[in-house]
């Protein structure tokens, strides 16, 4: 299977459509934590400032990416809530 937007691309190129009587569930982003976690060196590089994510450190910076990039696809599935309803699975402590 491939990745969040190939599964949701493919469902809506077979037609399918998501209604507010769908229920959705996204478990994803281990691998991506994963990945990224590899790339480590330093602390400094996972260093985030919520009230200031200008100084968000690159790793932390790459994190806060691909976390926009999924949540543009939970938005696609609810669709401004006349989609699906949508549960995301977080990546577990």
């Amino acid at each position: 299977p491939g990745g969040v937007v190939d599964q949701i691309d493919g469902f809506l190129a077979g037609g399918g459509t998501f209604s507010p009587t769908d229920l959705v569930t996204i478990y994803t982003g281990q691998k991506d934590i994963i990945e990224i976690y590899a790339t480590v060196t330093t602390a400094a590089e996972c260093r985030f400032d919520a009230d200031d994510p200008t100084t968000a450190g690159p790793i932390a910076q790459v994190a806060r990416q691909r976390g926009g990039r999924l949540a543009a696809q939970v938005n696609r599935v609810a669709d401004g809530g006349r989609g699906g309803r949508v549960i995301f699975v977080t990546v577990p402590d």
